[in-house]
């Protein structure tokens, strides 16, 4: 009897585009949990936290290493998208070209949108830029506020 290997196998019997499947399924289940639209085509991931206080819904996405003119940040049929794109001029740092010698990481660009609803005021939107981290601010409208009370249970 002939044996042949497998060049598909992992090396635990699965092949690995299900390996692929299952890792995908695995790496994207924050974005199914929360319901965020999936983006495709970008390569890098940005942990998110998302936080309620009073007045205000917050995001913090950790983005090390980009400025702030590598974000793009805009609102479409109530999604709030969220870009990074770095700019990088291959083989130049101060207008002096250079050759690299050893290169261990990139900037990734990547994607994040959000749905957002109709108590959220589009016009206060707020995001800034500090220490790594892309910090957006979303004031919930007057009315949103008001609508809110606390319920006695009996």
């Amino acid at each position: 009897m002939n044996t042949t290997a497998n060049n598909k196998a992992n090396g635990l019997g699965f092949d690995k585009s299900f390996g692929n499947l299952i890792e995908t399924i695995f790496n994207d289940f924050p974005n199914h949990i929360k319901g965020e639209a999936y983006q495709h085509g970008f390569k890098g991931f940005a942990p998110v936290n998302i936080f309620e206080k009073d007045n205000s819904f917050f995001i913090d996405i950790i983005a090390p290493g980009f400025s702030k003119e590598n974000f793009k940040i805009d609102i479409v049929d109530n999604i709030l998208s969220v870009e990074a794109l770095p700019i990088i001029e291959a083989g130049s740092e101060n207008g002096n070209t250079h050759k690299i010698i050893k290169q261990q990481y990139t900037l990734q660009p990547f994607k994040r949108s959000f749905t957002i609803d109709n108590k959220i005021d589009t016009d206060a939107i707020q995001a800034e830029y500090v220490n790594g981290i892309l910090k957006i601010t979303l004031h919930k409208k007057e009315e949103a506020r008001l609508a809110s009370k606390q319920i006695e249970v009996k």
